[in-house]
């Protein structure tokens, strides 16, 4: 081998090897987010199984429904977004007043109301944005806030936002933000028939 082909080789050598470190940072947003969106999709199929299994909540609630005469709850159990409070927390819950949201009585304590468990997004991410697909309607409807629980007597899920529940919902899409050297975004779409889909 001849000094110019042996420059050859370590010039190709060194250009892909800068290619690939290059690379590597983004790889690693796009893998940090997708776990992340996986590890969100699964509380809501948590939430769906809780419903559907007919789970009841912790000991504090279920005498919490006995105290206020609501002992032919329906087992639902949901999850909860709120960007204008926090945009890097989301709170799964026990909807013990069979209301569709996560009531202003949610508590992270056993002291009653809806009974809520909150989650951390990892550092470096947040929610970026929230929208609504309507039926008919192919323009989405950017929300702030938006609740999506599951009921046993009810098939498919059902969202709320401000405190409201909506009809007509296609899907919810919530879109997940990795802001670290590389940008990366990835969906999580849920279907009003329950159906959940990480894009």
């Amino acid at each position: 081998m001849s000094y110019i082909e042996l420059i050859v080789v370590l010039s190709i050598f060194s250009i892909m090897s800068a290619v690939v470190l290059f690379d590597y940072n983004s790889f690693g947003a796009r893998i940090t987010i997708k776990n992340l969106a996986n590890d969100i999709a699964l509380k809501i199929v948590q939430a769906e199984k809780q419903s559907a299994a007919g789970n009841l909540p912790l000991p504090a609630q279920q005498q919490f429904l006995i105290d206020n005469g609501l002992a032919n709850w329906a087992p639902s159990y949901g999850v909860s977004f709120n960007l204008g409070v926090d945009n890097k927390k989301f709170a799964y819950f026990a909807d013990l007043l069979n209301d569709n949201v996560c009531d202003a009585t949610c508590s992270t304590n056993n002291s009653g109301g809806d009974y809520t468990n909150t989650f951390s997004l990892a550092k470096n991410t947040r929610i970026l944005e929230i929208n609504l697909f309507m039926e008919g309607d192919p323009n989405p409807i950017l929300i702030n806030n938006l609740d999506i629980t599951f009921t046993r007597s009810k098939p498919g899920a059902t969202f709320a936002k401000d405190g409201a529940k909506v009809t007509g919902v296609l899907y919810a899409e919530i879109k997940i933000l990795s802001d670290k050297s590389v940008t990366a975004v990835v969906s999580i779409k849920v279907y009003s028939s329950g159906r959940i889909q990480v894009d």
